[in-house]
């Protein structure tokens, strides 16, 4: 996933920092090595330059996720596109997941974690819902992500800084794959040959 955090900072289209530049970049290496590309915006920049430029020029190894609530991250899709579904993402989280995780049966009007992706998985308004983040103490949530609200992808790593090679990031994983391990007929680790869109 390529989390746009300032996609329309250059508005030059032919500049290497737009969001063309960037998109770019995506096709011409991370896509020929079988990377499929997410591209991650948060709900306040749907109507931004950017998000237009990606949603219209998707292909077929590409997706857009927008992050929020369901119910706005739909509306938004529904009011924005992309109109091809499965090319909807939704994700929420929080860097820190346990200080507003809630109860996954808790209503869709909830601001809490879990009862958000519950609702996004139920409504079939996005083509995946992916939950947020997963670390190292955080087994219990990770679980009832999975299991009980249903997401499609989980991002895991540290709580509050970059993502890079550790053994708590690396005990992160450990949670999806053993969860997945038990769990086979409900979801398994997709591979460079998986079609996610």
């Amino acid at each position: 996933m390529l989390y746009l955090k300032n996609p329309d900072y250059n508005p030059d289209p032919n500049a290497n920092t737009s969001i063309e530049g960037l998109r770019k970049l995506a096709r011409d290496i991370l896509q020929p090595a079988g990377v499929k590309v997410l591209y991650g915006f948060y709900g306040s920049q749907v109507t931004e330059r950017s998000y237009r430029v990606i949603r219209d020029g998707l292909n077929e190894n590409e997706s857009i996720g927008v992050d929020g609530a369901p119910y706005a991250v739909g509306g938004e899709f529904t009011l924005n596109g992309p109109q091809d579904i499965k090319k909807r993402v939704m994700s929420t989280g929080l860097y820190n997941p346990m200080f507003y995780f809630g109860d996954c049966n808790d209503a869709c009007t909830s601001t809490s974690i879990c009862p958000r992706l519950r609702c996004a998985a139920e409504s079939k308004v996005m083509g995946k819902v992916f939950g947020w983040t997963i670390s190292r103490n955080r087994a219990e949530q990770a679980t009832k992500m999975m299991g009980e609200a249903h997401v499609d992808g989980r991002i895991y790593g540290f709580v509050a800084t970059h993502y890079y090679d550790h053994a708590d990031t690396r005990a992160a994983l450990g949670i999806i794959t053993d969860w997945l391990a038990k769990n086979k007929d409900k979801r398994y680790l997709a591979t460079v040959n998986d079609q996610p869109w």
